[in-house]
């Protein structure tokens, strides 16, 4: 668990919303996206109005100024290129639509309005 991350948020953040994918869908970019999802849903916050993502490091939330999600997305699309054999799962357009379907996974779905008002200072939803 990220350090600071209240614990219920952690556990919330952590369970799965959508079903397992059947093997046959090993290879699609819904399948890859829950993947991410499943890993970075306790850290990573998509904020659809500020069209940002939003991530918890050093203790705090921070609006994510680079492209480190995207890369996140590209490491777990290379590993499953390799695993499944599926060159395809290498271009650019398949993970930015990994990318663009993990922002509606409800583990990462916020609204503006849960984020402090506080322009310098993005801490955690409700504190």
């Amino acid at each position: 668990m990220p350090d600071g991350l209240d614990d219920n948020v952690f556990r919330l953040s952590k369970a799965r919303t959508n079903p397992i994918p059947d093997d046959d869908l090993a290879a699609t970019e819904d399948a890859l996206a829950l993947e991410f999802s499943d890993q970075h849903g306790a850290a990573l916050r998509w904020c659809n109005p500020w069209h940002k993502w939003v991530r918890w490091h050093a203790g705090t939330w921070q609006m994510e100024q680079t492209l480190w999600v995207f890369n996140q997305v590209r490491i777990i699309a290379r590993a499953a290129a390799a695993r499944l054999n599926e060159k395809r799962l290498r271009r650019d357009s398949t993970i930015a639509a990994i990318e663009h379907l993990a922002r509606s996974d409800p583990r990462h779905d916020t609204k503006a309005d849960a984020w402090d008002v506080d322009d310098e200072m993005i801490t955690s939803p409700g504190e």
